[in-house]
């Protein structure tokens, strides 16, 4: 074999001429020439060949060892960059100062939709370096035990049962302490209003609740209890009347610190709103109330003795005023409360109805309420009763000419005038009251008498016919 690749390549021929030759004799000698070298160098280039492709071989796995080796490497560094920025995070954490205070509503909602202030009103953002971390704040180290914040929009609550309502935002109070283990706590404004829905006061005409402001302290640590500053609460409204609500101040927690008054309101529209401003919540509260009864006179007054009745509409209506929809009918009960006589006394409202009627009768003077109740539902009117002046001057006027007017009669004496004229108004009062009478238990048209004209009317007639009547019984007694 070594003498084979000396023969066939030069480089190795001539590596072996420095070796020691061997003897003619001894060196191998081949039968032909031409089959010898031929096999030579066919396994030469097969040899070439392989050695070839294992170079390349060895060049590829080079190469992708160097690549394998930059991903692992490219790997290592994202990894030290996940792991350096999870030390920054707990670092970031560890510096905070109270231990994760959770703060509602947070977690839905950015950083930038949140107001953060000391109590005085002034931007503490670039001194708290607030920060969201999963829903927790987090802030830097600060002199500032208590500071605001409340959402930069105006929230919007409907209030239609009596519950005690945390409003949103709120102070928070921080006491200081080791790293890690500062306590933290929230004074939050809260409201009740009482009764809800608000139920209708008939005497005063409008809707009334009791409202209440106060503070709700921290629950978890008694010593933060103490506000730095009072917070200041002022009362707005939209679509409805009301008189001005007192400012409020509140100084503290607890019963004795907190503010109350009585709103009476008449809505304007279907959602009458409280406007609530404070230092550390902003929101608005939307009223809810009873549909109520709504009771109508057609007329202030009437004339008194049973001489005039009114008609009562009535109805069921929403507190802004428009007719409410039932969907089944609504019983309702009438009394009155005077010298009065209300007919029907028993109402039913069917859905499909928009009103009903009913009617009072005088049966004296002075005045008279109303009432209609259904259920809790309440509404009065009031009316007055007067003395007929009118009907019962133009009766006496109506008597006096017609006893006037019996001296025009043929052979009359006309020195009896005055008789016959103070006769005349005698008979025109009598028959007035039995016109009265008549209407208030005959069921007479009131007509005979209530009004001025008929008043006058029935006694000019009684007048006249009562002085004749008189002066003929009179003849007759004397001729007897």
């Amino acid at each position: 074999m070594i003498g084979i690749v000396a023969a066939a390549t030069p480089p190795i021929h001539h590596y072996n001429s420095r070796m020691p030759q061997l003897p003619q004799r001894m060196q191998p000698r081949p039968r032909n020439k031409d089959v010898v070298q031929t096999p030579i160098r066919g396994t030469i280039s097969s040899m070439e060949s392989a050695t070839t492709r294992v170079l390349i071989a060895a060049l590829l796995l080079n190469l992708g060892s160097l690549a394998v080796g930059q991903e692992k490497e490219e790997r290592t560094i994202e990894r030290s960059s996940v792991l350096s920025a999870r030390i920054r995070e707990t670092a970031d954490l560890k510096r905070v100062s109270f231990d994760r205070l959770k703060i509602e509503s947070l977690s839905d909602s950015p950083l930038t939709d949140w107001e953060i202030t000391d109590l005085d009103g002034r931007n503490a953002e670039a001194e708290l370096k607030p920060k969201i971390v999963e829903g927790n704040l987090t802030i830097s180290p600060s002199t500032l035990a208590q500071f605001a914040i409340k959402p930069k929009a105006v929230e919007t609550k409907v209030l239609d049962r009596p519950t005690l309502l945390e409003l949103p935002g709120g102070i928070i109070s921080t006491r200081p302490g080791t790293v890690g283990s500062t306590k933290a706590g929230w004074f939050r404004l809260t409201f009740l209003a009482s009764p809800l829905p608000a139920i209708w006061n008939p005497l005063s005409e409008r809707y009334e609740t009791d409202v209440t402001f106060g503070l709700k302290p921290p629950s978890d640590d008694q010593n933060t209890s103490e506000l730095k500053k009072p917070v200041d609460v002022k009362v707005g409204f939209e679509g409805l009347v009301a008189d001005p609500a007192p400012e409020i101040r509140i100084g503290g927690v607890g019963l004795n610190q907190e503010k109350s008054f009585r709103l009476a309101f008449l809505p304007t529209t279907e959602n009458p709103v409280l406007k609530v401003r404070s230092t550390i919540s902003d929101v608005d509260l939307e009223l809810r109330a009873m549909p109520r009864l709504q009771l109508k006179s057609r007329q202030s007054e009437m004339l008194g003795f049973g001489l005039e009745q009114v008609t009562f509409d009535l109805s069921q209506v929403l507190p802004h005023g428009d007719i409410a929809e039932r969907d089944s009918p609504l019983p309702i009960s009438v009394s009155v409360t005077g010298r009065a006589v209300v007919y029907p006394d028993q109402l039913v409202l069917e859905p499909q109805d928009a009103q009903t009627q009913f009617r009072v009768r005088s049966t004296g003077i002075g005045p008279l309420q109303v009432t209609a109740r259904s259920g809790d539902s309440v509404s009065t009117g009031t009316i007055q009763q007067t003395l007929p002046i009118g009907p019962l001057l133009a009766v006496l006027a109506g008597g006096a000419l017609g006893g006037f007017s019996r001296r025009f009669i043929k052979g009359a004496s006309k020195k009896n005038t005055t008789r016959w004229i103070i006769e005349g108004l005698a008979i025109s009062v009598i028959a007035f009251v039995a016109g009265v009478l008549g209407v208030g238990y005959l069921m007479l048209p009131s007509a005979i008498v209530a009004t001025e004209a008929g008043a006058f009317l029935s006694g000019a007639i009684c007048g006249f016919a009562g002085v004749t009547v008189l002066e003929k019984l009179t003849s007759k007694v004397s001729n007897s």
